[in-house]
């Protein structure tokens, strides 16, 4: 369904947005991040 995308979709962009900001805080490395951008997107 239409509606199940776009949830999926904006759950993925929330996902990476968290994962950004850890990066950007020092919590994980460039190469933790990157593993889970591509299981994200």
């Amino acid at each position: 369904s239409i509606g199940g995308d776009k949830l999926k979709y904006y759950s993925a962009a929330d996902e990476l947005t968290k994962w950004i900001k850890l990066k950007e805080e020092g919590h994980i490395s460039e190469e933790e991040f990157n593993q889970a951008r591509k299981k994200l997107l």
